[in-house]
């Protein structure tokens, strides 16, 4: 009895004595293992995202709080995967297998293993090696476009319940080099090596749209079909409300603002604008289109949404992310730390 007694106190500090970072959930219908939790994540430190490692083995997961950022150690990618794409908000990420040849869906939320091996969900009817993939603001839907074929293909409903839409024609005069899709999936927007813009409504194939913008990039704004524009011609943010409206109506956001990175909260009430050469960075309200500049405390280079919707990665080396406060702008927490195995 006194054994049996110790066995079952022992046991019990076993399973309650770690607290997984990432849960894990055994496979349905399948005997699994999970994936083990490593000791040093015992205390169950918050994930804020995660970048893709740098010699392409997995992901390394950003740890802590946006105003004390560090890298954690790299979760290695599953088995057989190629590429690894990462969407707004990083619940789960895009993966290219090999063998099978196929696009599928890896879950970071909960991961899930089957004798030590990831397991990832396939999306029946994606092809590999997309010249582009471009995600939502919220990553709800994603866009492959295959220069080649000279086709746009969607994803909708990701990543629980994925549909496969019809392909959308892409029979341009010049390849797409950037290309943005709304949360539905219903419109995508494209920026040719020319310069041009070109958009589809509802499958619609893409067409050229008469514009005069010189655009340095692009967003729609989450759950909307309103596109920000950042205009290098006039070096300012257009707002295109409703773009697919025959009489969509521009409103011109600030002045003097040329920004080569877009991001939006995951609601959609703020947007975020950095500009990497100039290093300004800008907290725009959806409602009243006030503009708010944000001190950067670190060299920026990027702008993505991290889990919560409303902290960005602004670096990788140093890590530097930025949390924004989405009511009024006027609580920021920036925070920087050592690279991230670079």
């Amino acid at each position: 009895m006194r054994s049996l007694l110790v066995l079952l106190i022992s046991s019990s500090a076993a399973a309650f004595g770690q607290t997984a970072v990432v849960a894990i959930q055994s496979a349905p219908q399948s005997r699994s293992v999970p994936v083990p939790a490593r000791r040093k994540s015992a205390i169950g430190v918050p994930t804020l995202g995660f970048v893709l490692a740098a010699d392409g083995s997995g992901l390394t997961p950003m740890r802590g709080l946006a105003s004390a950022p560090f890298a954690g150690e790299t979760i290695a990618k599953p088995a057989g995967v190629r590429r690894i794409l990462l969407p707004p908000r990083q619940h789960y990420a895009l993966v290219e297998q090999t063998s099978p040849d196929s696009v599928a869906i890896w879950d970071l939320a909960v991961r899930r293993a089957v004798a030590g091996r990831e397991l990832v969900s396939p999306i029946a009817g994606v092809a590999t090696r997309a010249d582009l993939v471009s995600f939502s603001p919220t990553g709800r839907a994603a866009a492959f476009y295959y220069a080649a074929k000279a086709q746009v293909q969607v994803v909708t409903g990701l990543p629980g319940m994925p549909e496969v839409q019809t392909p959308v024609s892409a029979h341009l005069s010049a390849e797409i080099t950037n290309l943005l899709i709304s949360d539905d999936g219903q419109i995508i927007a494209g920026i040719s090596a020319n310069g041009q813009m070109t958009l589809s409504s509802g499958n619609t194939p893409m067409r050229l749209m008469p514009w005069t913008y010189v655009p340095r990039t692009a967003s729609f704004v989450s759950n909307t079909h309103n596109l920000l524009i950042s205009d290098a011609g006039q070096k300012q943010l257009v707002l295109l409300e409703n773009v697919d409206a025959q009489n969509s109506s521009p409103v011109v956001i600030g002045s003097g603002l040329e920004p080569d990175h877009l991001a939006v909260c995951s609601h959609g009430d703020s947007m975020i604008a950095l500009d990497s050469i100039q290093q300004r960075l800008w907290q725009i309200d959806s409602i009243s289109f006030a503009v708010t500049s944000l001190r950067l405390t670190q060299q920026a280079d990027m702008l993505v949404s991290l889990r919560d919707g409303h902290t960005f990665l602004l670096s990788v080396s140093p890590l530097s992310v930025v949390k924004i406060d989405d009511a009024s702008g006027s609580n920021l927490a920036a925070g920087a730390a050592s690279g991230v195995n670079q």
